[in-house]
């Protein structure tokens, strides 16, 4: 990864950073929450590259991201909190893939998810919250 800029501006941490093989732009950003010691963290792709209409990540992000979000929650002594809407199961897969991701890479850290289903038009609602032992 290739972090082009890291700092707190206007009091909102966030580190901007693109991926060295296919050049994509990332922002990972954490605001504070009504929680105490809670942040929410917002991943928001910049550039997004596509093959066949396939979103194509990076493998080095995985990694990267881990690292990044860990990091901030040792360094703050904090949690973290992200949503996301999903239709269908093919978006769900990149959240539960994320999960899976920060799981594997570190074992303590605790994952709870809390999943609103609205029947009546396949959409689902999760709330991420990501705290370590």
């Amino acid at each position: 990864m290739d972090i082009i800029e890291e700092t707190t501006a206007l009091g909102v941490p966030f580190c901007h950073f693109r991926t060295i093989s296919n050049r994509n732009q990332y922002n990972l950003t954490y605001t504070k929450t009504a929680t105490e010691n809670q942040y929410e963290v917002h991943l928001i792709p910049l550039v997004i590259h596509q093959v066949n209409g396939k979103t194509i990540y990076d493998k080095d992000l995985r990694r990267f991201v881990c690292n990044k979000l860990l990091d901030f929650m040792a360094k703050n002594r904090c949690s973290l909190y992200f949503n996301i809407n999903c239709i269908g199961l093919s978006n769900e897969y990149l959240v539960w893939k994320f999960l899976r991701w920060i799981r594997q890479y570190k074992s303590h850290v605790i994952c709870e998810v809390k999943i609103t289903e609205d029947n009546s038009n396949s959409i689902r609602f999760f709330e991420f919250y990501i705290s370590m032992r």
